[in-house]
């Protein structure tokens, strides 16, 4: 297999891909040049300039010469939209170009567009704009082919009749800046912040402006204010309009942090210079205000202004109309394109000579026609980006895995991308954010981009061995896209919710790149995920490289291996209310023992240990401690319910960040598994969470974290705590599968909560629980098939057994070393009920009696113990946990039947009551035998119970007159059980084995 590597890919043989036709990327082949523009307008590119580019321009043709790009704006979300497919070729003008030669005067001429797309709504008759969240300029690249390229040709005026006369035109303008982010979360920016400064103006100017057609303001604020205030804006000191704002709750953390009011007005303007001016009316000193943003909608008449204008018409437009736009106030050497379709562009010719400075045109429109005039006097300049090596995205096969990084990580990804390979035979391309952009969104960050690459590289693959399965984002991300804040991180952004004011409805997720089927999309609980997905927060290269080495090391290293790999801990937050934290803990500890009995469970319930107070603050010292040694002990995973924060865990501080520091268990990684709110918040770059310090820590912490970014609620964390649990019982399951089937499992339901739930860690890694299985045999030579005698204080036992494969089939191969710990029986326990709660009752299996090794040879293995001395006096099964391991592979195992207890003895002394009794056979297969003695006439009953302690024979005698009894044990399941013969006076107990 092979790792597909962009930065030194080219050109690819591929299939079809069903969804578009292009299966190689125009960027394929030849030398290509990155540019941008950041408004609209008519762009030169002289002579000189190319020679910035690095291009001689006296050695090409300049017919030659071709420019691509898609446009301004950001690609639809939803899947069934239409949406370019690869770079499209623009028409462009030449100037000079006809002889052969690009001369020293000869120049390029295109239209570039600004990244802000406008739209007319033909609902409410108004222009409206949307910024580009993603990026702030628009992308071209500029490419000098072999043949000709496009060019912008000339269209004469329609010879049809007229039936419209265009001497005015709708022109706009709006005001958006995006300078506040009021939650650190999600798409929605504000601008200007009304507090010190209490009014801004805004100068606009429409420039021969129709004064009997009505100016039309929108426009968008925000207030936080406990009580409600007003914006009242004035055009020329003339006030045209109120909003009011409602108030919000400001002392709740969980409330909307601020309320919006959106409002229009449509006026008269007799002036075309506009002063727009906005005050805020704050409530009290505590008052704040934001302005969203401001449109402005006008008519003005078409005479030419400056040196390019851009105009469209929109009573023009209707089904079979032919417009005639006359234009003056021209120079003879105006020009005009129709740049209504940005791919094929016209120069417009005009009906008649320029007479008087005027200019006439017809042309049909039955739709909405885009023109721009200008006079040759002055063009825009492009911003160089930089070249861009070939890239063949289009033409790449199918893949299992996708790693996504940005160039800096390059290197690192690619050597997590050749584990994979060798090590998983896991099929994987390692793509920069980079190289999706310039293919998929025309050379700009769109988040969208990286889904529809993905959703690409899905319908390529067939469902055998190329199908895509997973995605890994190699790199940290931002709630901010544009680097408006210092040390920003966003290398492979994640996907931000519309609302940014109320942080229970807020969310990031990346399971908006596996929503990947044509209806999908709108990224509601509803979208099942077709493909796992995960990420890896990292910043900086040393961060990446520790990362990649603390995966490779967790799969291969053999100083990771040890018995810590068959242990699983549970933590609960103390009880709060009806849905307790520790009963929910409880029920998936239960659970998980249930699919897997061989795992050693280790409760940490908070309300099983003491409380200190200290003033206000409450802690649990000694859990914290209990904690921190499990993890350093080691457990294959950790799961934690309860409440939690970007900072610690529970209100209490269990865990904090200083904690998990603290950690040095780099050979024993646990995955952690949170039902929490916000411990994984990855995308604020002024603060790691303390979910980001526990994957990204240098010697320990987790191998990976299934947590949430974003507050959640109990009872659906609980749902996909359970899910997540239950699949990864099955150990084929990389994480990535566990968190694709958990998210689209019923039980988790369709709400939203659950797209807050991300997984930090490499989908495409399995846990490293044992591969095989360890099986007990015979103890003390007889085969455990068979009853066997209880395990007493003191007494020596044999035990043998051995490592198995999948199908139960002895390893004879196998040769290494058993670890064995004895456990005592089961025991119930009882939390502290701190903070005045309800007791949890619980029961626990985790005191170790006798720990020791043995030799594992051909498979086989026989350990030999000697019976500890017991806490119990009654008796119960303890439990035998085994770890095998040899250079390469290891096996777990357990024994659940092993009973163990202290000799019986009489509760009371009953040698005066002179009763003798004599019970046989102790080891039996049908009937028992009871022969009682008892000169003293007493009346007393037999009791037959199982070691749990669960009575299951109980019946009265008069001992004086009966003397021999029989009892049936024939429909008794084998095992072990005690007999009692009891008076008033006291007990007498038998032990009796069932074959």
């Amino acid at each position: 297999m092979k790792t597909w590597v962009l930065s030194v890919l080219l050109g690819v043989i591929a299939t079809s891909f069903s969804k578009a036709q292009t299966t190689t990327s125009v960027l394929s082949e030849g030398n290509w040049y990155k540019i941008a523009v950041t408004e609209t307008g008519i762009y030169k590119i002289s002579f000189s300039y190319l020679q910035t580019l690095g291009i001689n321009p006296a050695s090409i043709n300049p017919q030659h010469i071709k420019l691509f790009g898609n446009g301004p704006g950001m690609l639809p979300e939803l899947n069934s939209a239409s949406r370019p497919d690869d770079l499209n070729e623009i028409s462009i003008k030449v100037i000079g170009e006809n002889d052969g030669v690009f001369d020293a005067d000869d120049y390029i001429l295109f239209y570039g567009e600004s990244p802000v797309k406008w739209k007319h709504d033909t609902i409410v008759d108004k222009f409206e704009h949307t910024v580009n969240l993603y990026a702030d300029n628009t992308c071209y690249f500029l490419t000098i082919d072999t043949d000709s390229g496009k060019r912008i040709t000339e269209r004469a005026s329609s010879t049809l009749t007229p039936t419209h006369t265009v001497t005015s035109f709708d022109d706009y303008w709006y005001h958006e800046t995006e300078l506040y982010n009021f939650i650190k979360s999600g798409k929605s920016w504000f601008g200007e912040k009304f507090k010190t400064t209490l009014s801004y103006t805004f100068p606009v100017n429409f420039p021969n402006i129709v004064t009997s057609s009505p100016v039309k303001l929108y426009a968008r604020l925000a207030a936080r204010s406990a009580s409600p205030t007003q914006f009242t804006f004035s055009s020329n000191s003339q006030n045209i309009l109120t909003v009011n704002v409602p108030a919000v709750n400001i002392d709740s953390y969980t409330n909307s942090y601020a309320a919006s009011a959106s409002g229009s007005i449509s006026y008269t303007s007799f002036s075309n210079s506009i002063d727009l001016n906005i005050a805020y009316s704050p409530s009290d000193t505590s008052s704040t205000g934001w302005l969203d943003y401001i449109t402005l909608n006008a008519r003005r008449n078409l005479n030419f202004t400056g040196s390019q204008m851009k105009f469209r018409d929109t009573q023009s437009v209707g089904t079979g109309n032919v417009s005639r736009f006359t234009i003056t106030d021209i120079s003879s050497n105006i020009e005009i394109w129709d740049v209504t379709n940005k791919q094929e562009i016209y120069s417009q010719q005009e009906q008649t000579p320029v007479i008087n400075g005027t200019f006439s045109f017809c042309v049909p429109t039955d739709s909405l026609k885009e023109f721009i005039a200008f006079d040759n006097s002055a063009y825009l300049t492009p911003q160089y980006i930089g070249t861009v090596p070939n890239q063949n995205l289009h033409g790449l096969p199918g893949t299992n895995l996708l790693i996504i990084t940005p160039q800096l990580f390059l290197n690192e990804a690619t050597q997590l991308a050749n584990h994979h390979i060798s090590h998983d035979n896991i099929s994987t391309h390692v793509i920069t954010t980079e190289q999706i952009y310039n293919e998929f969104s025309s050379g700009v960050q769109d988040v969208t981009a990286i889904r529809d690459f993905a959703r690409f590289i899905y319908t390529k693959g067939s469902e055998t061995t190329d199908s895509l399965r997973f995605v890994l984002l190699f790199g940290d991300a931002s709630y901010d896209y544009k680097n408006r804040i210092l040390g920003n991180t966003n290398f492979v952004p994640s996907f931000q919710s519309l609302n940014s004011f109320d942080p229970t409805q807020n969310y990031t997720t990346d399971d908006f790149f596996t929503l990947l089927d044509a209806n999908e999309g709108t990224v509601s609980g509803q979208e099942t995920m077709d493909i796992g997905i995960g990420r890896i927060p990292v910043k900086t290269q040393p961060e990446a490289q520790n990362a990649v080495t603390k995966i490779i090391n967790y799969s291969t290293n053999q100083n990771a291996t040890g018995n810590w790999r068959t242990d699983v801990c549970f933590i609960a937050d103390d009880a709060e209310d009806v849905t307790s934290h520790q009963t929910q803990a409880e029920y998936l500890a239960d659970e998980f023992d249930t699919l897997n009995p061989c795992f050693n469970i280790n409760k940490i319930y908070l309300d099983d240990f003491n409380q200190v107070t200290n003033g206000t603050e409450a802690s649990y010292p000694d859990a914290t401690t209990a904690i921190n040694n499990q993890v350093q002990e080691g457990a294959l995973i950790v799961n934690y319910t309860g409440h939690g924060n970007e900072y610690r865990l529970s209100h209490e501080n269990v865990l904090t960040i200083p904690d998990i520091q603290s950690w040095q268990n780099a050979s024993k990684l646990p995955l952690f598994i949170t039902a929490t709110s916000q411990f994984g918040r990855f995308d604020n770059p002024e603060f790691l969470s303390a979910g980001e310090h526990l994957v990204l820590h240098t010697n320990g912490g987790g191998i990976g974290l299934l947590t949430q970014t974003r507050l959640t609620y109990s009872t659906p964390n609980f749902l996909l705590n359970q899910s997540i649990l239950k699949h990864l019982s099955n150990y084929n399951h990389t994480l990535g599968d566990v968190i694709r089937l958990a998210k689209n499992d019923p039980v988790t339901g369709a709400s939203l909560n659950k797209r807050m739930f991300i997984l930090f860690g490499d989908p495409a890694m399995k846990l490293t629980a044992p591969k095989f299985e360890v099986f007990t045999t015979h103890i003390n030579g007889v085969d455990v098939q068979y009853p066997h005698d209880s395990l007493i204080s003191g007494q020596n036992v044999s035990i043998s057994g051995f490592v198995a494969d999948n199908n139960g089939q002895i390893l004879t191969g196998f040769n290494g070393d058993l670890h064995y710990r004895l456990y005592d029986v089961e025991r119930m326990d009882t939390t502290l009920g701190n903070d005045g709660n309800t007791p949890l009752i619980f029961n626990r299996q985790d005191s170790v009696l006798i720990e020791g090794t043995s030799n594992v040879i051909n498979g086989e293995f026989t350990i030999n113990l000697t019976g500890p001395a017991y806490s119990n006096v009654s008796y119960g099964n303890a439990r035998l946990s085994y770890y095998a391991s040899n250079s390469t592979e290891d096996a777990m195992g357990c024994y659940d039947d092993l009973v163990i207890g202290n000799p019986l003895a009489s509760s009371s002394n009953l040698s005066a009551s002179t009763i003798e009794a004599t019970v046989y056979p102790t080891i039996v297969s049908d009937y028992i035998h009871c022969n009682i003695s008892d000169s003293k006439n007493e009346n007393g009953w037999i009791s037959i119970t199982d070691i749990s302690g669960r009575n299951l024979y109980n019946e009265q005698f008069n001992f004086s007159e009966t003397k021999s009894i029989q009892i049936s044990m024939e429909n008794y399941t084998a095992g072990m059980y005690i007999l009692s013969i009891n008076t008033a006076n006291g007990s007498v107990s038998k032990k009796i084995i069932k074959n």
